[in-house]
């Protein structure tokens, strides 16, 4: 037997999903996992992340992002060429 919902109370479930969503969105001091195919240079814990990971300086990293964008691989790539 399928289960019948009103389309109000639909609304209702779909209100306070977002309401949640929005609340976690805001609040900077929770973090979400990241995600590690992009490179977000505008995130200081990122850049660690990274330049640790690849063994490059912020400025060698910011570098190539700029040459060739923010996916990781694609840096990973740049970086294995240079």
């Amino acid at each position: 037997m399928a289960l019948k919902r009103s389309w109000r109370e639909l609304d209702a479930a779909v209100r306070c999903s977002n309401r949640r969503i929005e609340a976690a969105m805001d609040d900077l001091k929770k973090k979400t996992r990241q995600d590690r195919s992009k490179i977000n240079m505008h995130e200081e814990h990122e850049v660690r992340y990274w330049t640790k990971h690849l063994k490059v300086t912020k400025e060698e990293l910011q570098s190539v992002v700029e040459k060739v964008g923010n996916s990781a691989a694609t840096v990973r790539k740049e970086l294995a060429i240079s």
